[in-house]
């Protein structure tokens, strides 16, 4: 019952209003991938940055076969400024799961097609709350700001929660439960857009 919910409002959603990020990373955006670098130096498909107003940042990563998520202890946007250089270990918290390659290889999937066809915001005004970018090396990248959870976008960040509750996991339960909640996620995100 649950996934015919999730398909349904899937279904009517309008499409993605990811937009595609700016040519030149600022020193910020460079300095979150180049910290989430250094702390998985895994080759990586697919990034999903958060950049919060309120806490650190944080970065969802996805290999093949495994998915981390790496999270910053302090922030690295201060005083308007973004910190330089790389943060120390200790200021890096790294979770991560090994998941089948191919529930993998569909995530890519979904959010490759998404980052390949980006539109117009859904709404203008909202400057407060997280910006989502999705970042897929092969294809390239797109971001939404503030996305509200019953948006196409908002459906789309969702994957970053996904992701954080699949890495955080314990216990066979915990794990089948979170595992299962992103194959539902991707069997409705892969009707929007089929492989």
């Amino acid at each position: 019952m649950k996934q015919w919910l999730l398909l349904a409002a899937l279904c009517s959603a309008p499409a993605f209003a990811l937009t595609p990020c700016p040519n030149d990373a600022r020193d910020y955006e460079r300095a979150i991938v180049d910290a989430a670098d250094e702390a998985v130096p895994a080759l990586w498909r697919l990034d999903i940055e958060v950049f919060s107003t309120v806490v650190p940042e944080k970065v969802a990563r996805v290999s093949d076969g495994r998915l981390y998520v790496i999270q910053f202890r302090s922030p690295l946007w201060r005083d308007g400024t973004a910190a330089r250089g790389a943060l120390p270990k200790k200021g890096v918290v790294v979770s991560l799961a090994d998941v089948p390659k191919e529930l993998t290889a569909r995530l890519v999937g979904v959010v490759s097609k998404a980052v390949k066809t980006p539109g117009e915001r859904e709404r203008e005004g909202l400057l407060d709350g997280d910006t989502f970018r999705f970042d897929v090396p092969s294809v390239g990248c797109a971001q939404t700001m503030a996305p509200l959870p019953t948006s196409a976008d908002g459906r789309l960040a969702e994957l970053f929660d996904l992701i954080w509750k699949r890495t955080h996991a314990s216990g066979a339960r915990e794990v089948r439960e979170a595992q299962q909640a992103l194959a539902d996620w991707l069997d409705a995100m892969e009707l929007r857009y089929p492989r």
